[in-house]
């Protein structure tokens, strides 16, 4: 199983989080934790150390990474894992970030042997508003996990709905998206949601 390091560039509500959480999936590592930089220590690597030998790590908005901490998630890109008390934890690490990391290491704000390190793996995760053929296929998925989640009979869209979707720019991205199907479908209580809902 492929274990380097991936880095997931995309603006906040592309769905960073669920990409890295599906890329942990398809791995072997056994456990799965989200964190910010400052969360990322050695302390949470040894209580991780403590119920698994290996590990994906997630760390969200790594360009607000401190110096210190990029060192310490450099010893773990070079390294694969770290070394604890608790013996050997295999770390992939998985990092998010809307920021141009690659110009942030240019210009000298972000560690530029750890952007390599980071980025053996890039995706690029773009904007709703540049994928308007997705939108559909989204919104169906998101509103079949939301129905689930409420317990209610699956829902579909007219196609007065369906073009209404497609073509709002949706600048707060998948997350904007996940909210309005949510609030929609929870307030109308209807199995098809029609333009005016």
């Amino acid at each position: 199983t492929n274990r380097l390091p991936v880095l997931i560039r995309g603006e906040p509500g592309t769905g960073r989080s669920r990409v890295a959480a599906a890329i942990h999936a398809a791995g072997s590592a056994s456990r799965f934790v989200a964190v910010s930089p400052q969360g990322c220590t050695q302390e949470l690597l040894e209580e991780l150390a403590r119920a698994s030998d290996d590990v994906t790590v997630l760390v969200d908005d790594v360009a607000s990474a401190s110096t210190q901490t990029q060192a310490f998630l450099l010893q773990i890109a070079e390294l694969g894992g770290l070394r604890t008390a608790h013996g050997w934890l295999g770390v992939r690490l998985v990092s998010a970030t809307a920021t141009d990391l690659a110009a942030a290491a240019h210009a000298g704000t972000f560690g530029q042997e750890l952007y390599y390190r980071l980025c053996v793996l890039p995706i690029t995760l773009p904007p709703l508003r540049d994928r308007p053929q997705d939108i559909a296929a989204l919104a169906r998925a998101i509103a079949s996990e939301i129905c689930s989640t409420l317990g209610v009979v699956p829902v579909s869209f007219t196609p007065r709905a369906m073009q209404r979707l497609t073509r709002y720019l949706w600048f707060g991205n998948t997350a904007e998206l996940e909210t309005v199907l949510a609030r929609t479908i929870s307030l109308v209580h209807k199995e098809v949601i029609d333009l005016e809902d």
